[in-house]
Order: structure tokens, then C-alpha cells, then sequence
């Protein structure tokens, strides 16, 4: 099984907007400000998955909690399967968020993990799931990782979206 996990391309200038991944065959979620305030749906956006690729538009978003659904314009390419969603987590339990962090440069997700050490946090008076990441500690930059699920439990069900990270001073 392959998750549908993939990079978040603007299609016009095929800048690199961050990561994505599909909830059903036709939908995906990412991070609202990896696609910004395109209220029109007008904006093309292109799904790079390790199988194929999708255009995308905006179907709704919500950008007081930074998410975004994207309505994909053909089904998943075989061999991907949706990431299911879930509300089950633990604090104290592991994660892992496979997606495409701007310093590795490679076509297939690249992995972080950690744990999960609250689910009752608050940044700008929103709920948010407060992470450790082992690769953000050790410096890699998590750049590109915005709009990744956060995985949880077998079979590995999304919890959350990776939204933000604390920026580092050497690297704003």
C-alpha cells in the first residue's frame, strides 16, 4: 500500500508550494497558506504523487485554521490509497509525516517523526496538536513539509496537517 502523499506545485510557475495528500479518490487536504487566498478556486495547482500527477483547484478552505480541500480533477493514479482520517491520538505517542521538505531533494516523501506531546495546545487562539520532531531538532529544515499528514497508530491514519514550524533564526 502507497500512501497518497505528494508535492504541492503551482502549475503556472511550477514553483514548489509544499506537501499534499488525498483523503478520498477526488479530494486532498494541505496547509491554506501553501495555496493562499484564492477564493476564486481559479488557481491551478499541480499534485506530483510517486505515480502520476493531478491538477487541482481549491474546493473550500478555512484560513483562520490553515487548511485547505483541494478537488483533484481525475482519480488517484493506481497504486495510491487515500490516507483515512481519524481523531483517536495520544499524547506521549509517535508519529510520523512523510512529505517533501525543501532540502531533500528527492521525488519520493521523505519521512520525519517524533511524538506528540500535547493535543490541547493553542497558537493564535486555535487548537493545535504540538509535535517534537527528531529531524527539526537534529536542523533540517522543514520547509516544504507544510500540508503533510500527521500519522498515527496501524494502519497509519492521519491526525492532524503539519501547519507550522518555529523558524529558526539562521534560516527566517
Amino acid at each position: 500500500m502507497t500512501l497518497a502523499v505528494g508535492r504541492l506545485v503551482d502549475a503556472a510557475t511550477g514553483v514548489k508550494l509544499g506537501t499534499v495528500f488525498a483523503v478520498t479518490g477526488r479530494l486532498a487536504l494541505t496547509a491554506f497558506h501553501c495555496v493562499g487566498d484564492h477564493r476564486s478556486g481559479k488557481v491551478r495547482l499541480r499534485c506530483e504523487w510517486p505515480e502520476g500527477v493531478s491538477n487541482a483547484f481549491i474546493d473550500s478552505s478555512d484560513r483562520l485554521n490553515d487548511i485547505a480541500l483541494l478537488h483533484l480533477d481525475r482519480e488517484l493514479p493506481p497504486g495510491l490509497d487515500p490516507v483515512r482520517l481519524t481523531r483517536e491520538a495520544a499524547e506521549h505517542s509517535q508519529f510520523v509525516a512523510p512529505g517533501y521538505p525543501a532540502e531533500v531533494r528527492d521525488v519520493s516523501p521523505f519521512t520525519v517523526s517524533g511524538q506528540i506531546t500535547s493535543l490541547s495546545g493553542a497558537l493564535a487562539n486555535n487548537r493545535v496538536i504540538q509535535l517534537v520532531c527528531s529531524e527539526a531538532a537534529a536542523l533540517l529544515s522543514l520547509r516544504g513539509m507544510s500540508g503533510a499528514p500527521v500519522l498515527v497508530g496501524q494502519p497509519q491514519r492521519a491526525v492532524g496537517v503539519v501547519r507550522w514550524n518555529p523558524p529558526r533564526e539562521d534560516r527566517p
